[in-house]
C-alpha cells in the first residue's frame, strides 16, 4: 500500500463527488420522473453485479479484526466513484481533442472511437492502480481483475443513467419510455461493455503487480498487451459504418472476441482463487489471538501443548 497514492485517491475522489451529485440533478431537471426512474435503474445494475462479484472466489475476504471494521465497501465505494466520477473528470476535458483530432485526419467515422475508447480507458485504467495501490488486502491478480470490474461498473452505470435521460428526450410521445428503450438497448446489445474492458486492464496491472519471479520487461509487456487489447475492443465498437449490415457484423464481431476474452479471464482467476490458500489478510501486526474475529478456528499443534 502507497500513502501517496491512498491520499491522492481521497483528494481525487472528494473532487468527484459535486460532479456526480451534478449529473444527477442535471437528469432530474431535464424530466423529474425519467430521470429518477434512470438513475435508480443504474443504482439496480450496480447493486446486482456487485452481489454477483460478491459470491466469487475472486472477491477479496477481509475479516474484521476486533475493533476495526472490513475496508471492503471502501475500495468498493472508491472504485465505483473512479469509475463515476473521477473518469470523467478526465474524459471531459480531452474527448474534444480526441474528435478533433479524428476530424484532423479527414476520419470521421472514427470520432466517437476517439472521443469514447481513447480517453476513457486510459482513465478508468488509472483508476484500478490507485485502487490496487492504495488498500493492503489487495496482493493477487484476479484482485486487478476484480477491481477493474467494479472501476467499469461505475463508469457503465453512469454512462447508461445520461445516456437513458438524453434518449428520453427524443422519444416522441414519452419520455419514460424513450429512456427505458434506451436502457433496454444498451443492457441487450453490448452488455457490461465497460465491466469488460476495465476488468481485462485490471487483470493485466494484476500480473504486473503481484506475479513473483518476472522482469520489468514482462511486467510492461503485460500491461500493454491487456491494455492495447481494451483499447482496440472499444476503438472498433464505436466505429461508425455507413452500412447497416457492416455494424452488425462488427458488433457481433468484436463481441464474440471481447466476451471470450473476459469468459477467459474469468475462467483463470477464478480457478487461481480457488487454488491459492496462502494468504491471510489482518489490518495490522497481531499481538494475541483474541484479535482475531470470535470463532477463528486453529489446528492443535506443538506449540499449543
Amino acid at each position: 500500500m502507497s500513502t501517496l497514492f491512498r491520499n491522492t485517491l481521497i483528494i481525487l475522489v472528494a473532487i468527484s463527488i459535486p460532479v456526480v451529485l451534478l449529473l444527477t440533478v442535471s437528469m432530474l431537471l431535464v424530466d423529474p420522473l425519467s430521470g429518477l426512474l434512470t438513475n435508480l435503474l443504474g443504482m439496480l445494475l450496480v447493486t446486482v453485479v456487485l452481489l454477483i462479484l460478491r459470491s466469487t472466489p475472486i472477491w477479496v475476504r477481509s475479516p474484521a479484526v476486533r475493533g476495526r471494521a472490513s475496508t471492503s465497501a471502501w475500495w468498493v465505494l472508491c472504485s465505483l466513484m473512479w469509475g463515476a466520477g473521477v473518469s470523467l473528470l478526465m474524459v471531459i476535458p480531452s474527448a474534444g481533442a480526441a474528435v478533433g483530432f479524428a476530424l484532423s485526419l479527414r476520419w470521421p467515422e472514427a470520432m466517437a472511437s476517439f472521443g469514447g475508447a481513447w480517453p476513457e480507458e486510459p482513465a478508468k485504467a488509472l483508476g484500478v492502480l490507485f485502487i490496487l495501490m492504495s488498500f493492503r488486502q489487495f496482493t493477487r491478480p484476479w484482485h486487478g481483475f476484480l477491481v477493474g470490474m467494479v472501476v467499469g461498473l461505475g463508469f457503465e452505470a453512469t454512462e447508461n443513467a445520461l445516456y437513458g435521460s438524453a434518449g428520453g428526450t427524443l422519444h416522441a410521445s414519452s419520455d419514460v419510455l424513450g429512456m427505458l428503450e434506451t436502457w433496454a438497448l444498451r443492457l441487450v446489445a453490448g452488455p457490461l461493455l465497460h465491466v469488460g474492458f476495465t476488468g481485462m486492464v485490471g487483470w493485466g496491472i494484476g500480473l504486473a503487480l503481484y506475479v513473483v519471479g518476472r522482469s520489468l520487461a514482462w511486467r510492461i509487456q503485460v500491461v500493454a498487451v491487456y491494455f492495447l487489447a481494451s483499447l482496440t475492443l472499444h476503438f472498433a465498437w464505436n466505429y461508425a459504418h455507413e452500412s447497416e449490415t457492416a455494424y452488425v457484423v462488427k458488433f457481433a464481431l468484436v463481441g464474440l472476441i471481447l466476451y471470450g476474452l473476459w469468459i477467459y479471464v474469468w475462467v483463470r482467476a477464478v480457478r487461481a482463487a480457488r487454488a491459492d490458500d496462502t494468504y491471510v489478510h489482518t489490518f495490522g501486526a497481531l499481538t494475541s489471538v483474541k484479535q482475531l474475529p470470535q470463532g477463528s478456528h486453529f489446528p492443535q499443534g506443538p506449540h499449543r501443548r
